[in-house]
This record gives structure tokens, sequence and C-alpha cells, in this order.
């Protein structure tokens, strides 16, 4: 069973390899580029980092970032790890979400179903609201890795208003789990492990509820 949207902005396959009209190539899966929700793999990211290699993926979802925000749309990561190389940008009022993010996975618990991630194996943050006065940011479902070499996970350097992180994980990074200069963030059902910084540095008002802060400020 086939869908191919107008100029392949959505091609699905079931059991088959198809190629629609003006689409990519996508096998057992349904792949949207131009929709509500935009999957980052329409856009040439791959969930191939195995710990040590995989695809640079970072113009790819950085793409898929700034045509989801120019739309009205949301960014999807489907469960799998995506290497980055440097800060992606979240547009004014994006959306960035996973499938999951668990945080069992998280603690080496084989069973537990894989995450939705994106390791920075850059130098720089992971995640950067630059935008002036944003507003209705969302980061959901998501687990957002980092080591030593890095700088924080999620870094607001504007008075982002409205930030709201659920079910987000932040581990390993060489600086904070999330850097706020200002605005009012919401930080619910959230991990911030073992971050080289401090787990939450911030300097708005924050809202927190039901989250799992511990054993950052490793330096």
């Amino acid at each position: 069973h086939d869908i191919t949207g107008d100029g392949g902005n959505i091609s699905g396959f079931d059991n088959a390899t198809n190629t629609g009209y003006g689409g990519t190539q996508r096998t057992g899966d349904l792949i949207v580029k131009n929709s509500p929700w935009v999957d980052v793999r329409a856009y040439g990211a791959v969930p191939d980092w195995d710990g040590s290699t995989g695809t640079d993926s970072t113009s790819a979802i950085q793409a898929a970032l700034d045509n989801a925000s120019a739309n009205g749309g949301r960014t999807v990561i489907i469960v799998g790890r995506f290497k980055i190389t440097a800060p992606l940008v979240l547009p004014y009022k994006g959306w960035l979400v996973g499938i999951n993010s668990s945080r069992y996975r998280t603690w080496s618990d084989a069973a537990a179903p894989p995450n939705s991630e994106i390791f920075n194996a850059g130098t720089g943050v992971a995640l950067s609201i630059n935008t002036l006065a944003g507003y209705r940011y969302k980061i959901a479902d998501l687990c957002i890795t980092g080591s030593v070499s890095t700088s924080h996970g999620i870094q607001s350097t504007v008075a982002a208003h409205e930030l709201f992180i659920s079910n987000v994980i932040l581990r390993g990074h060489g600086g904070d789990g999330i850097n706020a200069v200002a605005g009012s963030s919401r930080l619910t059902d959230s991990l911030i492990l073992n971050n080289h910084g401090d787990g939450i540095d911030t300097l708005g008002p924050l809202s927190i509820s039901n989250n799992y802060i511990q054993g950052n400020n490793l330096w």
C-alpha cells in the first residue's frame, strides 16, 4: 500500500521499496516532509550513530526545523541515534519532539524501548534558542546527549518565554544540562544526569515537577 503526496511530500511504503513521484526512496516506513509533522529523515538525517561513527545529520535536522517553523509544523525525531556536530537552532515557536525518551534505557536496561536520541559530537551546545523574545518553544520525548568536549545541552541566550521541556533526557554534556539567561520555562518529567556543568543554570523563573536531577557538576 503506497502513499504519495503531491510532489513527493509524503512517501510511505508497506513491505516494499518504491519511489513516489518526486519523492525519496524509503522502505516499510512513512516519511513526511511538508505537513504539520516533519520527519527529519525526509531532509537526509540518518539514525546510524553507533557510539563511534555515524552520519552527520546536523544540516538535515536544521532544515527540518526551519521548514516546520515556517509552515507552523512540528519537527519529529524518530527512534534511533542521530549525530550532530554543530548547534541546532530552535526557530521561533519551534517544536522538537521525539517518539520515546526512556529513563530505563538510559540506565542501560536493554529491555527498555530505544530512545529518540541526538548525540552532540561537536564542541558547542547541542540545542540553541537565540531568537529575540521568542515564545512557545517545546522540546519533548527526546534524549540529548553529549561528551566532556561539548558545551551545554540546551541553551537559551535570549528571553525565551514559555519554553516547555517535557520527558527529555539531558546527559553527559560538558556544560550545563540546561542554561538559560532569561525568560520563563517549565520542566516536567525529565532526567538531567551526569553533566559536567550544573544540571540547570537559569536566571529566569522556572517551574519544575517530577524530574530526576542528579550527578551533575562533574568537574
